[in-house]
């Protein structure tokens, strides 16, 4: 057994064994082995051998008992990850009936200070991701691991002591840019510890915890609603998972792989030796000083082989090489299309969404468990085919079903919205509360002394609807001014500005009898997304770039994914007052749709090869895809009919797979 970790790991940093040295008896193993590691031609050839005994010698009983300590402690990093994105999501409403308490009056201003408060810690992980990357590459993976844990437990008591919405915004930039300098160093840290043929799987662990996060947030502000304090225990308990992992990472240590690639040679052995006994560096063929190597090839590979200046080059150069560049085109506009198809305004606003349906604020809550429940269990779904089934493939498949869940979440809206109760006509008598029908609210262009005619155009106007008296929630009500901006004047002697009982006053979305539709479409929504739009970005990117610049290039692609996923919390709300939530979910539809045919046409499929094999899809003399370099224009990724058909073969054998994606036909 021992050797056969030897093995595995040799697989992990050189490529996988060939066939013919993987399946000699142990004692044997390291004797053959050695020779490969001394010619790189020879172990390059070996490479597309290799991967049928990588995915064998992969699923061996207790082959990944350490790894998989291992992978749960790093993996806590993308639980925090989830937890501080998600748990804004439920105490959203009660910030705003606390501190945001003076803006009631003032839709537009309300709407912003909430915008704000949510993407401040996007904003902020936006930053982290890129001081992440260069941190990772800097001082390693675990070290920045352990920053981001002080600044996840800095941020959330900040949040839970904030005395007012500027407070509560710094607390939530703390937190978010620990989400950033997770959501690089994570994925790269597991990537650099799997081997192969488990890699993507292994990397969407990861997901699984930020989507885990996700629906613990949801029962956390469930479970926190009923105590004194409310939001601040729902901010405040994320603390504790980053204190869990703070102390696991202690003990876990550095990526052998960095280590080695920093020239500490006897560091690199110490550590490998606690993540597998009995492994040597030679065994394994870790070499030190490995990014040098690296970055030569890299600066060869874009200068046309003539490796000029080569080996003085430096990170940033080579992230403006061609090869670099095409990864960079691939991996960027990934994470920029998962965020623009509306996936963080379902996470961050599903409550909100739900009482625009009609749902009262509790029970939007509790509902809210039920699409993060959906979004866990379809990131398991996920886990499972992202390595049988290719990236491409998912990815495009759950674009498709995204596509179709947007459009069917717009048309609920939209029948929702043309619905909604009436406003009854202003009788000039009567309370605020009553049945004549006491309309205090007066809407821009409309003319003098007219109201709203439903309850959506009241909402729309920034006023709120009183009415659902009795079980009759679709029964007429009143459209009443929440501040002076919407009253003509005071109101009659005697008229209430509260909605008496047994009515009840909207504030954020009408009564409706679609709201279980809604909530349908949104469950419908996730459970599309999340079994490839959410994997396959975090997948892809901690494969596709070299080791020399690695972690600055996911940063960059991370910073992508927060500065988009800002840009549409930021505007989520203002198009919903705009729009509605129809002719929001509709646009989301439309750029889904457009992402679909940017991934079908430059998207290669990496399943099953090594992260060398996947250098050479993107330049430097490496493969091509039927004539096209990976990341370029074409459909399919540059596959042509014949070798796309055999590719999604259910049967095809790996070594076939390694064959088709290196060795094109002319």
């Amino acid at each position: 057994m021992r050797q056969g970790a030897q093995g595995s790991v040799a697989e992990l940093e050189m490529g996988p064994l060939p066939r013919q040295v993987a399946e000699l008896p142990g004692e044997d193993l390291q004797a053959e082995w050695q020779p490969l590691v001394i010619g790189q031609d020879s172990l390059q050839a070996a490479d597309e051998e290799g991967l049928r005994t990588t995915a064998a010698t992969a699923t061996a009983p207790g082959r990944f008992s350490a790894l998989s300590v291992f992978v749960a402690v790093v993996s806590i990093g993308g639980f925090l990850f989830g937890f501080d994105t998600g748990v804004i999501s439920g105490a959203l409403p009660y910030i705003r009936d606390d501190i945001l308490g003076s803006y009631a009056g003032n839709p537009a201003a309300l709407a912003r200070w909430q915008e704000l408060i949510v993407s401040a810690a996007i904003i902020a992980a936006g930053a982290g991701s890129v001081a992440g990357g260069w941190l990772a590459d800097r001082v390693g993976r675990r070290r920045a691991l352990l920053a981001a844990d002080v600044l996840f437990t800095a941020g959330a008591g900040a949040m839970a002591a904030a005395r007012d919405q500027w407070w509560l915004i710094a607390g939530r930039a703390l937190v978010g840019l620990g989400v950033g300098l997770a959501s690089v160093t994570v994925p790269i840290y597991i990537a650099e510890c799997a081997p192969p043929a488990r890699r993507a799987s292994l990397v969407t662990v990861n997901v699984l915890l930020i989507t885990t996060g996700q629906f613990v947030a949801y029962v956390a502000d469930y479970a926190f609603s009923f105590v004194p304090g409310t939001w601040r225990w729902m901010l405040g308990f994320a603390a504790l998972p980053s204190a869990a992992q703070l102390a696991g990472l202690l003990l876990l240590p550095e990526s052998p792989r960095w280590l080695a690639s920093r020239g500490r040679a006897a560091a690199a052995q110490a550590a490998l030796s606690r993540l597998q006994s009995g492994a040597t560096l030679a065994a394994v063929g870790i070499v030190a000083d490995s990014p040098a190597a690296d970055s030569a090839a890299a600066a060869a590979a874009a200068g046309g082989g003539s490796g000029s200046g080569g080996s003085r080059a430096t990170p940033w150069r080579l992230l403006l090489t061609r090869p670099v560049l095409r990864e960079l085109h691939v991996g960027v506009g990934l994470q920029v299309l998962q965020q623009v198809a509306g996936i963080n305004t379902v996470m961050y606003f599903t409550p909100t969404i739900l009482q625009l349906a009609g749902v009262p604020k509790q029970a939007a809550l509790l509902l809210a468990l039920v699409p993060s429940a959906t979004n866990a269990l379809g990131t398991l779904v996920g886990l499972r085919a992202i390595d049988r089934h290719g990236r491409r493939r998912l990815l495009l498949s759950s674009i498709a079903a995204v596509v179709l869940a947007l459009a069917a979440l717009g048309s609920a809206f939209l029948a929702a919205e043309r619905h909604s109760p009436a406003v009854l006509p202003d009788s000039g008598g009567g309370s605020g509360g009553g049945a004549g029908g006491s309309s205090t609210c007066v809407a821009a262009g409309l003319p003098r002394g007219s109201v709203p005619d439903s309850c959506t155009a009241c909402l729309r106007h920034g006023c709120g609807f009183c009415g659902g008296a009795g079980h009759d929630l679709m029964a007429a009500g009143t459209c009443l001014a929440l501040g002076p901006s919407q009253q003509q004047g005071p109101p009659p002697a005697g008229e209430q500005a509260a909605c008496a009982p047994p009515r009840q006053l909207f504030l954020v979305g009408c009564p409706s009898r679609y709201s279980w539709l809604i909530l349908a479409c949104l469950v419908a929504y996730l459970a599309a997304f999340s079994p490839g739009l959410g994997p396959v970005p975090w997948a892809v990117n901690a494969e596709i770039y070299p080791l020399a610049v690695r972690g600055l290039a996911t940063g960059l692609a991370a910073t992508a994914n927060w500065v988009s996923n800002a840009a549409v919390a930021q505007t989520f709300l203002t198009l919903t007052t705009a729009l509605g939530g129809s002719g929001a979910f509709f646009l989301y539809a439309g750029i889904a749709c457009a992402g679909f045919a940017w991934a079908w046409a430059v998207l290669p499929e990496t399943n099953g090869l090594t992260l060398e094999q996947v250098q050479q899809l993107f330049g430097g003399g490496g493969a091509h895809h039927g004539g096209r370099r990976a990341g370029g224009s074409g459909g399919g990724g540059g596959w042509s009919g014949r070798e796309r058909k055999q590719r999604a073969s259910d049967d095809e054998s790996e070594p076939e797979r390694a064959r088709l994606a290196v060795v094109a036909p002319s």
